[in-house]
């Protein structure tokens, strides 16, 4: 019979081997001792990260590098590391934070006898490539469509006398950069206004905002050349009354040239009077605009002076004393 040779503990263990003879009442015990040692073993079964495979797969007495990729998405990982013998004692596995960019994590297996191997991995999260906006706010006037995020271009009308707007682009996310937000001053009919979006990755994205002045009820003349003579004042869009003097061959304006009326608003028209058969001295033109819509008139007022004819001839040719 042997007895205490099931399940050996750490150091010295007993072992009985009886020996019974023939008559069955005569016995001989013969004890061994077995010392048994601590576990040196520090090795995995099992190394793994949650959701993502390492590079290379875990390979026994391979301590690392290995590696793997995370989406941006990823702020944790969980870390499996199943020790080869159950004595030993495991340390650095379980849910990991990460960084962004690499992340060096090191498990650690530590045997009965005192024994330590580390095994590390490099964990790479990706950095955020979103470059979307939330939202974009405006001081005044509204965007022509609904805020979409994938849609990059909008128009916002504004009234005509509106000098500055406020544009603020609204981040999806704080570790975005948004370049292009503040006041904008609106001298011209339109303004295009670009919201530059930057990602952490550094990818880009651009939102376009037209923005457009409601012309329709403007009647105003943006630029007015006199090819006959200099107006006086100089012209300005808000003055409407002038005067020029013309030679004595002058007997109307020529306003058929290029870019001599300008209006400020293109669906704009205008009519011109009293521009024919000029008299010695002061005549009246007139030039009426006319709103897109017809709201509004402007009418600019424009006194020629027709100078009289030039002489070169004597009245009277005179020698005193002679007849």
């Amino acid at each position: 019979e042997i007895v205490g040779n099931d399940t050996y503990a750490i150091g010295d263990n007993r072992v009985d081997v009886i020996v019974t003879a023939a008559d069955k009442e005569t016995t001989q015990v013969y004890s061994l001792n077995v010392n048994v040692g601590k576990s040196a073993n520090t090795y995995l079964s099992e190394l793994s990260v949650s959701d993502h495979e390492l590079s290379p797969q875990y390979v026994k007495g391979f301590i690392g590098p290995y590696t793997t990729t995370v989406e941006n998405a990823y702020n944790s990982v969980y870390i499996t590391a199943v020790p080869e013998v159950e004595s030993s004692i495991v340390s650095g596995a379980g849910v990991r934070k990460l960084d962004i960019d690499d992340n060096t994590i090191e498990v650690s297996v530590t045997s009965e006898s005192g024994d330590v191997r580390v095994y590390t991995i490099v964990i790479t999260r990706e950095r955020n490539n979103d470059t979307s906006l939330s939202d974009i706010l405006l001081s005044d006037g509204e965007l022509d469509n609904e805020f979409t995020s994938n849609i990059t271009e909008y128009t916002v009308i504004i009234p005509e006398e509106l000098n500055e707007i406020t544009v603020t682009g609204i981040k999806n996310n704080n570790v975005q950069t948004v370049n292009g937000n503040g006041i904008y001053k609106l001298h011209n009919k339109s303004t295009d206004i670009t919201l530059n979006v930057v990602a952490e990755n550094g990818d880009t994205r651009d939102y376009v905002i037209h923005v457009i002045k409601d012309m329709s009820s403007n009647s105003k003349i943006a630029s007015l050349v006199i090819s006959e003579g200099e107006l006086d004042p100089e012209f300005s869009k808000n003055t409407i009354t002038y005067s020029v003097k013309v030679p004595y061959e002058t007997t109307s304006l020529d306003f058929g040239g290029l870019d001599q009326i300008i209006l400020e608003d293109d669906g704009a028209s205008y009519e011109i009077i009293g521009n024919e058969d000029f008299e010695i001295g002061g005549n009246t033109v007139q030039i009426v605009v006319t709103s897109r819509d017809g709201s509004t008139t402007t009418t600019y007022v424009i006194t020629v002076i027709r100078q009289e004819r030039a002489s070169n001839y004597l009245t009277m040719l005179r020698v005193d004393g002679y007849n």
